[in-house]
C-alpha cells in the first residue's frame, strides 16, 4: 500500500498518512536530503514546488561510502533509455500502465558510487510518503518476474535494466522528488518488446537507497498450487504498512507477514503467485493442516480454522528492526496464538496438508 504523500511538513506530527514508527524514519531522511533553508526557519517542500536540480536529495548508503545526489548529479551520469510496462498487479482484473519510453541512469551506476560492493548484497529503497521495496541481488542486476500482458500470473523470469528514472515518455517524473524506480527492455530498445513487470517494485519519489550484504533466500509454498516466494518478494511485502504485522515479546520487537496471507497464495487454484487472490475462506473451515519445516526438516503444525485471518501468527524476518540471524534466519514464527514450543525458526517451507 502507497500512503497518499504529504503536502509539507512542519513537525513530526503534521506528517499526514504515515505511521508513527515511519515517521521519525521519513524525518531522519529528511532532515539530511530535503531541506532547504536555514536551520531555524526550514521548509520542507515535498509535492507542492520542487527543490532545484542542484538540491541534494537521494542518500545512497554502501559498504564503503555514503553519497548524497542531487536531480543534476544524476542526470550528468550516463544515462539509460528503454520501454517498459507497468503491472497493477494488485488489481482484478490485473491492469497495465504502458509502454512508456523512461530515460534515467542504471540502478548498478548509482550503486557504484558507494562501492565496492559485497559479492552478495540486497537493494532497500526508501520513498518520501514511508513506501519501501527492497531488491534481491538478482532483482537489483536485472532478473525479474515478468508478466505477460494482463494474463493473470507472472509467466517467467527474465533480464531487464533496472533504471532510476527521471523522464517518463519525455516529460519529468511527477512529484517530488522526481526520480522512481523502473525496469526497461535491456536490447533492444523498442517499444514492441517492452517488458511488463510487477508496479509494486515501481517504487517512485525515492530519497534513500541502501546497500546491504546478504544472503539470498527463498519460501517454498506447495498447496493447490505451488509458489517460491523469494527472500525480496517476502521483504517487500512485510516492509509494507498494509500487510505487515509485528509482535514484541521479552523486549523484542518482530516484524513480518502473517500466516494468512501467505497461505492465500496457495489455497485455490488459482495462477502461483497471482498477489489479487483473497483466502480461501471455505477451503479453511473444512480444518486442514497448515505444516512449517526448517532447513533440517523439523516442523510445527497449526490447523487452518486457526490461522484464518489471525494476525497474531506471524512469519518473522526481523527482529529489532534488524534481519534475523542465525538460527532463526530467514523466518521465525511468532505471535500472540503461537505457543513457545512451536516458535519455529530456519522456516523455508511450507505446506498444506489434509486437504478435502
Amino acid at each position: 500500500m502507497v500512503f497518499q504523500p504529504p503536502r509539507m511538513i512542519c513537525s513530526v506530527k503534521h506528517i499526514c498518512g504515515v505511521p508513527t514508527t515511519q515517521r521519525r524514519q521519513l524525518l531522519a531522511l529528511l532532515g539530511a536530503v530535503i531541506i532547504i533553508g536555514s536551520a531555524g526557519g526550514a521548509t520542507w517542500y515535498l509535492l507542492t514546488r520542487a527543490p532545484p536540480a542542484s538540491a541534494p536529495f537521494l542518500t545512497v548508503v554502501g559498504p564503503a561510502d555514503t553519497e548524497l545526489l542531487s536531480l543534476q548529479q544524476i542526470q550528468d551520469l550516463p544515462s539509460y533509455e528503454g520501454w517498459g510496462t507497468i503491472v497493477k498487479s494488485a488489481a482484478n482484473p490485473v491492469l497495465t500502465d504502458g509502454p512508456h519510453r523512461w530515460l534515467g541512469v542504471n540502478l548498478s551506476a548509482v550503486l557504484n558510487l558507494v562501492g565496492p560492493l559485497p559479492f552478495d548484497y540486497a537493494v532497500t529503497l526508501y520513498a518520501v510518503d514511508g513506501y519501501t521495496v527492497l531488491l534481491t541481488y538478482s532483482q537489483a542486476n536485472g532478473y525479474v518476474t515478468l508478466w505477460n500482458g494482463t494474463s493473470p500470473a507472472p509467466n517467467r523470469i527474465g533480464r531487464v535494466q533496472p533504471l532510476i528514472a527521471y523522464s517518463m515518455d519525455g516529460q519529468p517524473i511527477e512529484g517530488q522528488p522526481p526520480v522512481r524506480l523502473g525496469f526497461v527492455n535491456a536490447t533492444p530498445h523498442t517499444q514492441a518488446q517492452a517488458p511488463s513487470t510487477d508496479g509494486k517494485l515501481w517504487i517512485k519519489w525515492i530519497v534513500r537507497i541502501e546497500v546491504e550484504a546478504v544472503q539470498e533466500w527463498q519460501l517454498e509454498m506447495h498447496g493447490l498450487v505451488d509458489y517460491n516466494m523469494t527472500g525480496g518478494e517476502f521483504e517487500s511485502g512485510a516492509t509494507c504498512s498494509h500487510h505487515s504485522r509485528t509482535y514484541t515479546v521479552g523486549g523484542h520487537a518482530y516484524a513480518g507477514l502473517p500466516l494468512w496471507d501467505l497461505v492465500a497464495w496457495i489455497d485455490q487454484y488459482a495462477p502461483a503467485g497471482h498477489s489479487g487472490a483473497t483466502y480461501n475462506d471455505s477451503l479453511s473451515a473444512k480444518n486442514y493442516t497448515v505444516y512449517l519445516f526448517n532447513s533440517a526438516g523439523q516442523n510445527v503444525s497449526l490447523i487452518s480454522s486457526l490461522i484464518a485471518y489471525n494476525d497474531h501468527i506471524i512469519l518473522a524476518f526481523r527482529v529489532d528492526e534488524a534481519r534475523l540471524g542465525l538460527p532463526d534466519w530467514p523466518l521465525k514464527l511468532v505471535g500472540a496464538d503461537v505457543p513457545l514450543a512451536s516458535q519455529l525458526g530456519n522456516i523455508v517451507r511450507i505446506e498444506l496438508a489434509d486437504l478435502p
